[in-house]
């Protein structure tokens, strides 16, 4: 409406064609933002993301609005459009507000020389300040020092791209129209070449995002300092191109080096330079995806309107649901196989969750019966977060002895780790067999590991009787490592989850239990070749070899990982499935959330710092567990206008202790337009006299309980009738459910007006009033 009404704002409504929802382009340089605000037509209504009240369902951000649409560029039917390959559902999308507007189309750093943000083929950037002042009254400039016997064509694109990849920044043009850049140049009072040339040009950009062309403007011969002289650089935009970038350049090579500084700039559509003019700053106002590109014909069928909606980051993510944490976490380092080992009762075979190899099958010691393999069993004992099974059981009868006894055990397809690469295995397991000797979790072997000929290569993890978790990885000459990890008592009758890994190098070998890592250096390269067996629970060279050191009880999740985790993520891994991460403060575990859910968009906090109960996940999508971490934190969680996904900590609530809002027309003083919509009310929404507070997840590793804790005011019923809140939280410290309700048994009752004070400003319409919003 800018151009139209100079008084009003300039509405900017950008759309990343060619890139998916999942967030990451908030936070993208090399994104193209083509704006379809100059085609919008119509009211538009963006109503904001989170709780009008804080105790009410939440609800997430929708932007609807219409554009304008007769030249079908917009119309994913018609094959002749450039834009109709990426008309497809889900395109992230932004509204801002450019204020006060101006034909300067450039940020407001850039156009008043205050950024060093260019990426120059030479030389390096910094800002200068105190300079005589440019005709466009500027005294700071983006100075490029620029070296000696640099060769003709050098050139700096303001941004974190080089001159033909595409950058956020870049300004969205149509094929035809003419565009001016403008800068105001000079360079150092002395020193330097006696005479040195620069000019302003304008690099296109297809629909596609990539680099079309470059215009050059006209050459300038740069004064020294303190005078300036304008460079200027106009051009029709050229077929094929939806996007622009200014370009400073250097046409001629330098003999000494150069200091020049550049500031006034301006990109317009002129066919001539005008008065620099500020570009205005711009207000966030929604940020999300668009849904779908609907289209509809008004008057007859001769106008053509896409009538769009579009959705914010909460929306998105209440249709993702979060899987149990551990099979969640193991997917994030793209396995090379993964059995899960939750199959149904009777199985016989377990699938490969990757579906790269064969399901393993079971396998019976070699001529001596096997012991009992049981699919389907519930999860027992504690420190299974994220895995709710079922689980396979291995009953074998003479566990963990070095004999060649009956047993039965699991083979997987393609025996052994990879041959070269990094590796890492990782199995959960939970027995109340204390060892003997050893007893075996996963092994690898070649033929001849222990006796007999070919390979003595190996790769085994197993339990030794102080119910310490071993390690060993040798190559196929018999040379490599093996070391115990410092932590015994595994044989508790509660899970873990144990680790073996090796380097790419072959020469770093690490291990964990519950997240806790160690390693050693090797000697020589140990990648375990020539491996012709690959079991769960049995050390053998199946089916030839017998069969030694058997396994006792639950296993789930054996999983191989074609790179050496790293020690964070091992921790977080075994941390997580330990005791469900018991202890995060709400921002660690929002982030933890968010990682699980691949969310690649921006996010933030506020004083979010309570000590979160055991996060299982599953049973919920992402916004719903967000939603526990703002109930728990009695917070709020929302989507501003940066597209930002925040949750606020409880401490927001005591910062609001007076807010104050001052109607009137003195933008400049910090007043708000009044348009007879403010109204002052009690609100009986607002009064809670029952109230429940359940907290689930409060106990650390040995199980995951729920406290819940009511109280009733009967006095408040009698007055306002009965009004019941239920209230769920995921707090390690289960007493503060209790606290919720002890401390005030009507915790969210706010029967008072809001109060109205009688202070006025200096404008004679404004009107001052604190408001009192805390329970």
């Amino acid at each position: 409406m800018a151009d139209t009404m100079p008084s009003w704002p300039r509405i900017q409504f950008s759309v990343a064609l060619t890139h998916g929802p999942d967030g990451s382009v908030l936070s993208s340089s090399s994104v193209g933002w083509m704006d379809l605000g100059p085609r919008m037509r119509g009211p538009w209504s963006a109503p904001p993301s989170g709780r009008q009240y804080e105790l009410d369902q939440v609800q997430s951000g929708t932007l609807t609005l219409a554009l304008q649409n007769q030249d079908r560029l917009l119309d994913p039917t018609n094959s002749s459009s450039p834009v109709a390959p990426y008309m497809v559902p889900m395109r992230p999308c932004r509204m801002e507000a450019v204020w006060p507007p101006s034909q300067n189309r450039l940020t407001k750093a850039l156009a008043s020389g205050a950024t060093t943000a260019f990426v120059a083929t030479a030389g390096a950037f910094f800002l200068a300040s105190g300079l005589v002042a440019a005709p466009s009254g500027h005294t700071t400039a983006s100075s490029w020092a620029v070296p000696a016997s640099t060769p003709a064509g050098a050139q700096a694109v303001p941004g974190t791209n080089g001159v033909t990849v595409i950058d956020s920044t870049a300004i969205t043009v149509t094929p035809g129209e003419r565009i001016t850049l403008s800068a105001y140049l000079s360079r150092q009072a002395a020193g330097g070449d006696t005479t040195v040339q620069s000019q302003v040009s304008l690099a296109w950009f297809r629909y596609d995002e990539t680099y079309l062309s470059t215009s050059g403007g006209a050459v300038a011969t740069v004064p020294r300092q303190g005078s300036w002289v304008r460079a200027i650089a106009i051009a029709t935009v050229p077929a094929g191109a939806a996007y622009c970038r200014p370009v400073w350049q250097m046409p001629n090579a330098t003999v000494a080096a150069n200091l020049l500084y550049a500031t006034g700039w301006q990109w317009e559509r002129a066919t001539a330079a005008t008065a620099w003019a500020d570009p205005g700053t711009v207000y966030p106002l929604w940020t999300g995806a668009v849904e779908r590109w609907p289209q509809t014909w008004d008057y007859q069928g001769t106008y053509g309107l896409l009538k769009i909606t579009a959705i914010d980051a909460m929306a998105a993510l209440a249709t993702q649901n979060l899987e149990p944490s551990l099979p969640l976490q193991l997917k994030r380092f793209s396995p090379s196989r993964m059995f899960p080992l939750n199959e149904p009762e009777q199985s016989t075979q377990f699938y490969d969750a990757t579906g790269k190899t064969r399901p393993a099958v079971i396998g019976i010691s070699r001529g001596l019966g096997g012991g009992t393999l049981t699919s389907g069993q519930s999860v027992e004992g504690g420190g299974s977060y994220g895995n709710p099974g079922p689980v396979l059981r291995i009953d074998n009868p003479f566990p963990s002895l070095s004999i060649d006894s009956g047993c039965s055990f699991l083979v997987l397809d393609k025996p052994g780790p990879p041959t070269t690469g990094a590796w890492t295995r990782i199995v959960c397991f939970r027995t109340t067999q204390v060892p003997v000797v050893v007893m075996t979790l996963w092994c690898a072997l070649g033929p001849g590991a222990f006796v007999g000929a070919g390979s003595q290569a190996r790769a085994w993890m197993y339990l030794d009787p102080a119910g310490t978790l071993n390690v060993q990885i040798v190559n196929s000459a018999g040379l490599g490592g093996a070391f115990a990890v410092p932590i015994g008592g595994l044989c508790d009758g509660n899970w873990h989850l144990a680790t073996m890994g090796l380097s790419a190098s072959g020469l770093v070998m690490n291990a964990s239990v519950d997240g806790q890592v160690y390693g050693i250096t090797l000697a020589q390269n140990s990648h375990p070749t020539g491996i012709v067996a690959d079991l769960l629970g049995s050390c053998a060279t199946y089916p030839t070899g017998a069969n030694l050191w058997n396994y006792d009880g639950d296993l789930a999740y054996a999983t191989e990982v074609p790179s050496l985790v790293s020690d964070p993520d091992l921790n977080a891994l075994g941390e997580g499935f330990a005791d469900g991460w018991i202890g995060d403060p709400t921002w660690q575990r929002m982030g933890r959330i968010l990682d699980l859910a691949s969310y690649k968009g921006p996010w933030r906090h506020g004083a979010a710092n309570s000590s979160m109960g055991g996060f299982p996940g599953g049973d919920t999508d992402v916004m719903s567990a967000l939603q526990v971490l703002a109930d728990t934190e009695a917070g709020a969680v929302f989507v501003p206008g940066s597209g930002a996904l925040t949750v606020h900590g409880r401490a927001w609530r005591f910062w609001q202790t007076s807010p104050v809002a001052t109607f009137g027309e003195d933008a400049a003083a910090g007043e708000i337009p009044y348009n007879g919509d403010f109204v002052i009310d009690h609100d009986p929404t607002r009064i809670y006299n029952t109230v429940t507070v359940t907290n689930t997840g409060a106990v650390g590793a040995a199980a995951d309980t729920s406290t819940e804790v009511s109280a009733t005011d009967y006095a408040s019923q009698a007055q306002y009738l009965p009004r019941s809140m239920a209230h769920a939280t995921n707090l390690a410290d289960t007493g503060d459910a209790a606290a919720r309700t002890a401390a005030s048994p009507v915790c969210c009752t706010n029967t008072r007006p809001l109060t109205c004070g009688s202070a006025r400003s200096t404008s004679t319409s404004a009107r001052t009033r604190p408001c009192s919003l805390r329970c």
